[in-house]
């Protein structure tokens, strides 16, 4: 049996070099009749790649059958990086930039879902709404086909949306179905946020058996589901982190304090990055004027020591009564635990009593909660 198979694996091995081989001929045939443009590029990459190096067929057989169904012979690049995202270094997220055309949508993605979607975790793709009919038209045809047989599945949700306790099982139902089936959910920013708010939105109109189940699936996805973003830069960014808002406006925390605190603080920042280039040269930080004074400097930190060093300048200068910050003046041995209260992210609950013990008024807090949120979370 083992042989039958290893013969039928090398006959697709071979069928590969010969779809290879016949798209040479034909983009050199197009580039003798004058034709030449993107043909002879294509010409040179085919030549350039002779396929199977860095990935074993017989460990990825349904790579070679992608390859054989679409016509085309995997780049290294792309499986280097396919691979990279399947098992990223330490199991955190994996972020990865290629050039325009490189095959990102058409070939990574869908090696990835090939991976990914094995039974036993869900594979879901985000793509952007202005793209979503393009992704999903190219995942169908690459991985939806006889060969490869791959579903699309698509759980569309919006604030008009009613979803109670039926049709959230019926969800979790067809998601798991998904699962059995090695298919795969292709969807929005908007698709994904809604859902999660729907639950938010009936638990506070104490629909608590409605919410809880909604949050459950919510639940059950994040704990059996590998995300896939295509152009991540964008679908990160802030504006697709918030779809609709719920209960009523309230005034931000701080007030106007935000930001005259912000501004005070940076104006700290030009002489203490000239003080740390002076300390340490150009290998720890890079200083540029402007041409007009009033404009700030362009600023590069080359380590990360530099901001841990910046940070305690900054907020030494605070505790100091240099910045113009109203604060009361704490005692010389309250000094550390309030330095480190500012700089450090990771400052421990019994911090925090401490700090507040000593200020009570609401607004000192706030201001040290700011100075804490731009220097101890690196917002600076």
């Amino acid at each position: 049996m083992d042989f039958i198979v290893n013969l039928i694996g090398c006959y697709a091995v071979m069928l590969t070099n010969e779809l290879q081989a016949a798209r040479c001929v034909r983009y050199a045939g197009k580039r003798k009749k004058g034709n030449a443009g993107s043909y002879d590029v294509e010409l040179k990459q085919e030549l350039a790649n002779p396929g199977h190096m860095n990935w074993n067929p017989a460990d990825r057989p349904e790579w070679l059958l992608f390859e054989i169904d679409n016509d085309l012979m995997i780049r290294e690049t792309q499986s280097r990086v396919a691979e990279k995202m399947e098992n990223p270094d330490g199991d955190e997220n994996a972020l990865l930039q290629l050039n325009m055309g490189e095959g990102k949508t058409a070939v990574i993605v869908p090696l990835l879902v090939l991976c990914l979607a094995d039974g036993f975790q869900l594979a879901r793709v985000t793509v952007l709404k202005p793209l979503f009919h393009i992704n999903q038209k190219a995942l169908i045809c690459r991985i939806g086909g006889l060969v490869l047989n791959r579903r699309l599945y698509n759980f569309p949700c919006r604030r008009d949306y009613s979803i109670g306790r039926l049709e959230a099982r019926e969800i979790l139902k067809v998601y798991k179905e998904c699962l059995s089936k090695r298919g795969v959910v292709i969807s929005l920013p908007e698709y994904r946020l809604s859902f999660l708010l729907k639950g938010y939105e009936k638990c506070r109109s104490e629909n608590f058996e409605d919410g809880g189940d909604v949050l459950r699936v919510h639940e059950w996805i994040k704990e059996n589901s590998r995300d896939i973003l295509d152009e991540s830069d964008e679908i990160l960014h802030v504006k697709y982190q918030l779809i609709y808002t719920l209960g009523k406006q309230v005034a931000v925390g701080g007030g106007s304090l935000r930001w005259i605190i912000i501004q005070k603080l940076l104006k700290l920042v030009p002489k203490q990055i000239e003080n740390c280039l002076a300390k340490h040269g150009s290998t720890m930080v890079e200083i540029k004027p402007r041409k007009l004074s009033q404009k700030f400097p362009y600023l590069r930190l080359l380590k990360p020591d530099c901001y841990e060093e910046l940070s305690n300048a900054i907020a030494t200068e605070v505790i100091n009564g240099h910045a113009g910050i109203q604060i009361p003046e704490i005692a010389p041995g309250k000094r550390d635990q309030l330095l480190s209260f500012l700089t450090n992210e990771k400052a421990g609950k019994e911090v925090f009593q401490e700090i507040f013990e000593l200020y009570k008024q609401d607004s000192h807090r706030q201001t040290l909660l700011i100075i804490r949120g731009v220097l101890g979370c690196g917002k600076i």
